[in-house]
């Protein structure tokens, strides 16, 4: 596999949950936070749906350090 010389910066509003109850007060927090990610890597896929961003890569073969993020949910792509 030949890796892209493109290195990218992706932003994107990540889903998150919560295991913890939550009173009314704590729940009208929880739903108004927002968990906004930022990640650098070589693109090593993408669709009309979604990209794969990796970080690592090992020799010719292996990659390491994958997320695999829905297109609707990037707020922005630089690189």
């Amino acid at each position: 596999m030949k890796f892209p010389d493109a290195i990218y910066k992706i932003t994107w509003h990540d889903a998150h949950s919560t295991c913890l109850w939550k009173d009314k007060d704590e729940f009208d927090i929880y739903k108004k936070e927002r968990m906004i990610i930022t990640e650098i890597g070589w693109i090593v896929h993408e669709d009309k749906d979604i990209i794969i961003l990796c970080s690592q890569v090992a020799g010719d073969t292996d990659l390491g350090n994958m997320t695999r993020i829905p297109k609707g949910m990037i707020l922005s792509r630089l690189g």
